[in-house]
């Protein structure tokens, strides 16, 4: 993702998964793995999962923390929402927000991010 400055949620680049829900009302499982984010400021951070796109979408969770302290602090998250969808096409997506500073999304070959959409 790089550094992230916005302060409305914005598309975590790469974090989408779109799906077929069968009929007959299934719930699904939507997990989103963050493996380090990182911020130099105090501030608070909110990565979040949405229905359809980031912002004008439904957001169904979100998962929050601050960086407390004024040095760079690496934190990995999850964020989960459990949820029954209508049947049809689905598109799940992450987003993020923070208050102050630069967050930066780390992620690589070897710690990659990712989204999991699981029928329960």
């Amino acid at each position: 993702q790089g550094s992230i400055t916005s302060a409305t949620a914005i598309q975590v680049t790469s974090l989408t998964s779109t799906v077929t829900i069968p009929a007959g009302g299934r719930k699904v499982r939507i997990t989103a793995f963050i493996p380090n984010t990182s911020n130099a400021s105090i501030s608070t951070v909110s990565y979040s999962l949405w229905d359809g796109t980031v912002g004008s979408g439904t957001q169904l969770a979100e998962s929050r923390f601050t960086h407390a302290i004024a040095s760079t602090t690496n934190l990995g998250l999850i964020v989960q929402a459990i949820v029954t969808p209508a049947a049809g096409s689905k598109t799940y997506n992450v987003g993020v927000r923070i208050d102050a500073g630069t967050e930066t999304c780390n992620a690589s070959s070897t710690a990659p991010a990712s989204i999991l959409v699981e029928a329960i």
